[in-house]
């Protein structure tokens, strides 16, 4: 387990050594010109004020085909766990993610009594990713599972945000649609909090598993030079592995992460890491189980050069106040 330290080396008063001091002066280069050139990434663009969200953004099918309205992050806790899965075009992988799921969900409900839900956010799919989650909340009707379809693909960070902030648990569990982490893991990952601690993050770890499993050098390579530049420019400390699909955050953490959340797609979790971090909130890593899984539809090289490029703008921004931690 790694925790990270709530203090920022870049506030440091004491002489920088100069590799460290040419870097910064590169970044804030960066960050000056991508502050003026390059637009706030991906931020939706606002509705009419006079036209309504659809129905299908406020409001979830259950199981007898009526509309109940979603709660709001805002809203006191009313069960332990939150399940948000953010899903584009996933027919094909999403059922795997869903049966293991729901049998570990089941089997905490009776062992630990651990109240729970799954949110899939089906992001825009454009094929049947939509039907194959209704055949779920159907046939698992007293298993509680909804479905938030947002009638537009807003980026993995999107879709994650508008779960999470219609989630009702005391803890919020973010978990990739694919099943490449074992989803039982979601236990240690409990485990890791302290007791009554309110404001926290735990992130899982594929480092291990990355070893085992053989995943390639160079996914591996990219993976732990992501994780250094998050930390020296992105801010993030602490963590062995920032971008594993699989966090479990605190309600009060996810409070703090997500109305504010501006990253859409590519650097959302570090994003969301960086908030809660500002908010106090302890983060902390705990290896999981993880495989590589077919059917990525992730371009390394080009999804690295543009999580580089978010995280300056997000850092500059934040430092630079163009950015608000809070939404006050």
């Amino acid at each position: 387990m790694n925790v990270c330290s709530a203090s920022d080396p870049l506030s440091v008063s004491a002489p920088l050594p100069l590799e460290i001091t040419v870097l910064l002066l590169v970044f804030t280069t960066i960050g000056f010109f991508a502050w003026f050139l390059y637009p706030e990434p991906d931020k939706p663009k606002p509705k009419p004020k006079n036209l309504p969200r659809p129905d299908s953004e406020e409001k979830f099918e259950n199981a007898s085909r009526k509309l109940v309205p979603f709660p709001s992050l805002s809203d006191p806790a009313t069960l332990k766990l939150s399940v948000v899965v953010p899903a584009y075009n996933e027919e094909d992988r999403i059922s795997v993610m869903l049966d293991e799921a729901i049998e570990n969900l089941q089997r905490m409900k009776k062992s630990t009594d651990v109240s729970s839900e799954i949110i899939v956010v089906d992001d825009g799919s454009a094929d049947t990713t939509a039907d194959v989650v209704m055949s779920y909340v159907k046939k698992y009707s007293k298993s509680d599972i909804r479905l938030l379809r947002l009638q537009q693909n807003q980026g993995k960070g999107g879709a994650v945000r508008m779960g999470m902030l219609r989630a009702r648990g005391e803890l919020l569990l973010m978990a990739d649609a694919d099943a490449a982490t074992r989803f039982s893991d979601v236990e240690l990952l409990m485990s890791d909090l302290r007791s009554e601690e309110t404001l926290a993050v735990v992130v899982g770890s594929r480092r291990k598993s990355e070893i085992e499993t053989g995943r390639s050098f160079a996914r591996r390579f990219f993976s732990y030079g992501f994780n250094f530049y998050t930390k020296i420019v992105g801010g993030v400390y602490g963590l062995e592995d920032t971008q594993c699909g699989f966090k479990l955050f605190t309600r009060a953490a996810a409070r703090a992460a997500f109305p504010t959340l501006r990253l859409r797609r590519w650097a959302f979790d570090v994003e969301s890491l960086y908030l809660a971090q500002s908010a106090g909130a302890r983060l902390s890593s705990v290896n999981v189980q993880w495989q590589e899984v077919p059917g990525s539809k992730l371009n390394v090289l080009k999804a690295t050069k543009n999580m580089a490029l978010d995280i300056v703008v997000m850092r500059f921004s934040y430092m630079t106040g163009r950015w608000k931690t809070t939404d006050t």
